[in-house]
This record gives C-alpha cells, structure tokens and sequence, in this order.
C-alpha cells in the first residue's frame, strides 16, 4: 500500500478538525500535529495490518482476540478517503468546509455509523482510533503526544 498522497493526507486532517475542532479551550487537531503521526503509523506494520488476520476463515469466537479483516488498516484509511471524496463530489464541494451544517454532520454521525454507505463504518471507526492515538498516543510508545500535552497543561491552569 502506497503512502497517502497529499490531497489524501489534507482530507484526513479536514475530518479530524471536523471531529476535534479548536475551542476556545484548546486547538484544533491540525494543530497538534496529529496527521504526521497518522501517516507514520499507517506507514508502519500496523498500517500493513501484519498484526491482523486476513485470511479466511474468519473466527467469530476469536473476534474479541485477534484483528480480522479484509483490508489493512492504510487500505482501509484509502478506501474511506474515497468514499468521502466521492460525498463531497456529490455536493460539489471541494473541501469539508466547504459543505452546509447538514451535510458536516453526517460526516460527524459517521463516527458512530455506516452514514455514508457500505465500507464507511470501519473508515471512521479506524480514523477515530488514528485520531485519539495520534492526540494522546500509544501507552508504552514513547513520550506523551501533544493533546496529551496540552490536556495536562489546561488542567493544571484549571485546578
């Protein structure tokens, strides 16, 4: 699976502002630096989905253990980018800015459903985990990510 390529790359960080949008509380996950993490993790043996069975058959027993699935998670993240590219073409938008409130928030809702058709609902549900992951990181993976950072920092001025 070849790297995201730059429009790719942009749309992605379109939908984490959509999902995580600066506050006047905090930043916006653009501003946190999340997508050159999100491009390294999707470029890593995760991302090849090397820890996943893809094969059949799939086990509905071992479902709570393993990783099973078609795709790995970067062909998953590249099949969604289209399908989202595909949303916006249909509006005739070329950025999710550029789309009405409705229609935003059916990219919201597809955080917790297939709300733009078949292949949707594992897109968002495997952007959502690169989102959290890039903003707070991976237990055990080094130093704290940015949102991480800036959690601690906003509660300490709270407190």
């Amino acid at each position: 699976m070849p790297p995201l390529q730059v429009r790719q790359a942009s749309l992605l960080s379109q939908l984490f502002d959509l999902w995580f949008p600066a506050t006047a509380d905090g930043p916006a996950a653009s501003e946190l630096d999340v997508i050159p993490f999100v491009l390294d993790r999707l470029a890593s043996p995760w991302g090849a989905g090397l820890d996943r069975y893809l094969g059949e058959p799939f086990e509905p027993e071992t479902a709570g253990f393993v990783r099973q699935g078609r795709e790995s998670p970067a062909q998953v993240i590249a099949d969604g980018l289209g399908i989202v590219e595909t949303f916006l073409a249909e509006h005739g938008v070329p950025a999710v800015s550029d789309l009405d409130q409705p229609l935003r928030q059916r990219l919201v809702e597809g955080l917790r459903a297939g709300a733009l058709g078949h292949g949707s609902a594992e897109f968002f549900w495997t952007a959502r985990q690169l989102l959290l992951e890039g903003l707070f990181g991976l237990p055990g993976s080094g130093p704290p990510r940015p949102g991480a950072l800036w959690l601690s920092s906003s509660s300490k001025r709270e407190g």
